[in-house]
């Protein structure tokens, strides 16, 4: 799905000289990344990759969405555990051709033993929360009101635009749910709220929920029916969204004074004054993330018009 310029600026100008967490305390994914989807080299691989996340995706999501979830069983991966774990069913390694060199026998062993390792990893995580091998699971017979009984009657790869409909739509998904994520995880983070205090966190939900089409954090249950959201095209439609994400980002260390001092910015009527607001919010949320996270947020994609209903 298209990148949002605005969203793309801001994470291209954060500074990587200023200091971030580094080793064991860069935040992994919760989610797989939509780019391990997209750049698989053939159609078969990136099915097998979508129908093995749709096994998990729903009692996945309930369980991350979960307060009561126990940290020690329920926990995020890294892009290479997701990548090979997502990619194939098997956890064997395959046979080498004897005419192999030395050298390209010893390094393609390792590759495999670590992919062997990743997917070893997550494949012990799902047993232990699902109770089974969880890619033994039937693929739901939909997804955001589609239809996949497509993948209940074989193995064959559907056709080409039915594959590249569904590869943007899991796409445009994952980069969604992945943001929406982040964002709740790393306000948690910056902003205390006392354990007792329901009033108060319910409150936080409810600014947080406002940055999203679905006033919803992360279940995402059918197509949006328009294009409002964060990334729209049109400054005054996502205007919103925008001043929502303002609203959270003023409790944070270090946001800036014009940010917190701003008028609603959905009463501004300059777009230059708009867009160079919205430019300052998006880079602090890019640059804070960076610093706290270790590495580059995950960012939301607009959906194609051709799939709003």
């Amino acid at each position: 799905p298209p990148a949002s310029t605005q969203w793309q600026h801001a994470c291209a100008t954060v500074d990587l000289s200023v200091s971030a967490v580094t080793g064991p305390s860069v935040w992994k994914y919760w989610f797989p990344e939509a780019r391990i989807v997209v750049s698989s080299p053939t159609p078969r691989r990136q099915m097998r990759f979508i129908c093995n996340w749709l096994r998990l995706r729903e009692v996945w999501l309930h369980l991350v969405s979960s307060s009561s979830y126990d940290a020690e069983a329920v926990y995020p991966l890294r892009i290479q555990e997701w990548r090979e774990y997502l990619y194939t069913s098997s956890l064997t390694q395959s046979t080498d051709d004897p005419s192999t060199s030395n050298v390209a026998l010893k390094a393609r062993k390792t590759k495999r033993r670590n992919a062997t390792e990743h997917k070893r990893v997550v494949h012990d995580l799902f047993r232990g929360v699902f109770g089974k091998n969880v890619l033994d699971c039937p693929v739901p017979s939909t997804w955001l009101g589609r239809s996949l009984q497509v993948f209940q009657d074989g193995d064959e790869v559907p056709n080409d635009e039915y594959t590249t409909t569904t590869v943007q739509l899991a796409g445009w998904e994952l980069q969604e749910i992945g943001f929406r994520w982040e964002l709740v995880q790393l306000d948690k983070h910056l902003v205390s709220i006392d354990p007792d205090d329901f009033v108060g966190a319910r409150s936080r939900q409810s600014l947080l929920d406002a940055v999203f089409p679905s006033k919803c954090s992360l279940h995402i249950k059918e197509l949006p029916r328009e294009e409002a959201s964060i990334v729209s095209e049109a400054a005054v439609i996502r205007a919103p969204f925008v001043e929502a994400l303002r609203l959270v980002l003023v409790r944070w260390p270090a946001c800036p004074e014009d940010l917190i001092t701003s008028a609603p910015l959905t009463a501004i009527t300059s777009p230059e004054v708009f867009e160079g607001l919205e430019a300052r919010l998006l880079q602090f949320y890019c640059q804070t993330f960076w610093v706290m996270c270790g590495r580059a947020p995950v960012l939301p994609r607009r959906l194609p018009a051709k799939y709003l209903e």
